[in-house]
This record gives structure tokens, C-alpha cells and sequence, in this order.
């Protein structure tokens, strides 16, 4: 790592600030890139703080890499400590329509099949690049599961986010035994809410 902590790139300025990271855009060897840096949460007693970061940092790195056997992610370019400096993708986020539910559906489905739970899949985290491809984004909340009620939870919570497009979502990922648990959650999730 240089000096001054930003790995060597170069013109970063801020386009992002999260819950649990800050995202930057810069410059390394000529070619644009993005920094995710999970920054230190103060109210976190300083080692558990640094404990979580790290986990968190490799987590997030490894589902990006894993995903990305089956569905366009950004290349990872180094992973650090607290921070991924990763491909900038040059894209749109998608409008709200069916025929982005039913990508929506495919993409996660793609994702399951690397052995990953992306745990935050909606349209904020799909860039659309010119040429039409997809790619996912931030896998910040991901970890790696192949379990029946981690896939379904997982589906729920991105068709949820479609709202009256959330059959759409269930019909593009198009896979029986995990609609059923699909079902089985949004049934729990009604006597919950009731």
C-alpha cells in the first residue's frame, strides 16, 4: 500500500457512502477503477471493529470472485485489509419493468448456482453497460450458502423489492423447490406482519 493509503490511485473523489462502506472512483495504472473501503465504526470497540471490516473485506471479495463464474460482477484488481479496488463498470441502473423482474430473477438464480447469497439483490445493485450486459454489484451483505432457506430467503427479499413485479422476479429464477420454500417464507412473513 503507498502513503497515503489509496493503493496507488490516483484523482479519487467520493460517488458513494453507505451503512458499511464508502465508494470512490480514481485512477490506477491509466485505467478507471472503483475503491470500496469499509471505513471504522466508532461506536465498535476497536479490535471487534477491525475483526469485522477484515471478515467482511475477504467475504465480500470471495463471493465477487465466486459469482462471477456465472454472472458479469467487476473484476477484482486487489484486496486489501479493509478495502476492494475492483473494474469500474461503466453502466445505468435498470428502469422498473417486467422484463428487468424477469433478469432479476435469472441473475440471482446465476448467483446461486456459484454457491453465493448475494442478501441484498434489487435493482440498485445491477448496472446495464451499453452493449446490453448486466452486471451485478455490490456483494457487501454476501456469503456463501447452497441451503434451500438461504436461496429462498434470498429470492424473497429481491422479489420484495420489485413490489407488484415480485411474481416476475419468481418466474424468471424459475426453479420449483425453491418457490415452494418461497412461498412457505412470504406465508411466515404475512403471520409475522399480522
Amino acid at each position: 500500500m503507498d502513503d497515503d493509503g489509496n493503493h496507488g490511485i490516483h484523482s479519487l473523489h467520493l460517488i458513494a457512502r453507505g451503512a458499511e462502506a464508502s465508494v470512490y472512483v480514481g485512477i490506477l495504472e491509466g485505467k478507471k477503477v472503483v475503491l470500496k473501503r469499509r471505513e471504522r465504526k466508532r461506536y465498535r470497540e476497536r479490535s471487534f471493529d477491525d475483526y469485522i471490516r477484515k471478515r467482511r473485506t475477504r467475504q465480500e471479495t470471495r463471493a465477487m470472485e465466486k459469482a462471477a463464474s456465472y454472472v458479469n460482477t467487476p473484476k477484482v484488481v486487489a484486496s486489501h485489509t479493509y478495502d476492494i479496488v475492483m473494474e469500474y463498470i461503466d453502466g445505468e441502473r435498470p428502469n422498473k419493468s417486467e422484463e428487468t423482474a424477469m433478469l432479476i430473477g435469472k441473475l440471482l438464480k446465476k448467483i446461486h448456482k456459484s454457491g453465493v447469497i448475494h442478501n441484498d439483490f434489487t435493482l440498485a445493485n445491477v448496472l446495464i453497460k451499453r452493449d446490453g450486459a448486466p452486471y451485478v454489484i455490490d456483494f457487501g451483505l454476501a456469503f456463501q450458502s447452497t441451503r434451500l432457506e438461504d436461496r429462498a430467503s434470498d429470492l424473497y427479499t429481491s422479489a420484495a423489492s420489485m413490489g407488484e413485479l415480485a411474481n416476475v422476479v419468481v418466474k424468471g429464477y424459475s426453479d420449483k423447490e425453491v418457490e415452494e420454500r418461497y412461498n412457505n417464507i412470504r406465508q411466515r412473513m404475512r403471520y409475522v406482519k399480522e
